[in-house]
């Protein structure tokens, strides 16, 4: 590749801050005359992380492969780890939404927050689904209620089939999906189906990843994760669409087609987003995890 890194000796201080950032041993650190100074080492390794341009007070350094104008100087803010706990400590999944559409500039800031989450070796291969349409999203509902119901819940009604559906899920998985399978019966039975995947939400957004990227799940966890928080500082409650996501895995030649998306393509992240009915004054009790100090 080569000249990817460019420094200004005239501005260098030689600090060699950019040489301890990069990840990726793209910057070395040799000695010049009994002093310090960085210097492009292997510029093939670059990952266009940015650490080595965003650490340099001195402005000394540019990358060839990102544009300087795409480097926005944020303003120090001060968030205090009160103010951080009590944002994630009042985090609820928001089932019951208004009607009223969120605008397109919260989208637009939802969708950058999403953008800028981290990603494995910085491959920056998460996209976005913005899904708006009732239409589409009924269509979506209906399309993954059959999934669920085809390829996993009537399944435990097989009898010789649970044992080894329960050495695959595990006991305590397994008594879920038999819950959900009873559920989704009842449900089917009595013409109760509509709003039980999308809860009615007016939103949702899909994050999805290449499907051979092995940290696809991960990457799009995160991703959702970063836009999740920031809907709660504009006033949106969200909950995760678990149901859509297992039906997006087990049959994508299903719900590929209907959302646009490439085959090689999988949806990992699937968030319901929308102004919340009703608020949540409490921080509510959770089980007593495990912590294992090696």
């Amino acid at each position: 590749m080569g000249n990817v890194i460019e420094i200004d000796t005239e501005k260098c201080t030689r600090c060699g801050a950019c040489f301890e950032v990069c990840p990726s041993e793209t910057i070395g650190l040799r000695n010049i005359e009994g002093k310090k100074e960085a210097f492009e080492k292997l510029p093939d390794t670059c990952i266009q992380c940015g650490h080595c341009v965003a650490v340099c007070e001195a402005k000394a350094i540019s990358n060839r492969l990102l544009s300087g104008e795409d480097f926005e100087e944020l303003e120090p803010v001060e968030i205090t780890s009160h103010s951080m706990r009590n944002l994630l400590l009042a985090r609820r999944s928001v089932r019951v939404f208004r009607k009223d559409p969120v605008p397109d500039d919260v989208v637009g800031q939802l969708i950058e927050v999403g953008a800028h989450a981290g990603t494995g070796g910085n491959a920056q291969s998460v996209g976005f689904t913005v899904i708006r349409d009732a239409e589409l999203l009924d269509r979506l509902e209906i399309a993954t209620q059959d999934v669920m119901w085809n390829s996993l819940a009537k399944l435990f009604d097989v009898k010789w089939l649970v044992p080894l559906l329960r050495l695959r899920f595990g006991s305590e998985r397994t008594e879920q999906i038999i819950k959900y399978r009873d559920s989704m019966r009842r449900k089917r039975e009595n013409d109760e189906l509509a709003g039980g995947v999308f809860r009615g939400a007016p939103m949702v957004i899909l994050a999805h990843d290449v499907k051979s990227n092995d940290m696809g799940q991960v990457n799009c966890a995160i991703a959702i994760r970063n836009i999740e928080i920031m809907a709660m500082t504009l006033g949106l409650g969200s909950c995760w669409a678990g149901f859509f996501i297992m039906a997006a895995n087990q049959k994508p030649v299903t719900i590929n087609p209907m959302i646009q998306l490439d085959e090689n393509r999988r949806v990992w992240g699937a968030l319901m987003i929308g102004h919340p009915r009703y608020k949540y004054a409490y921080k509510l009790p959770r089980a007593t995890r495990s912590i294992t100090i090696p």
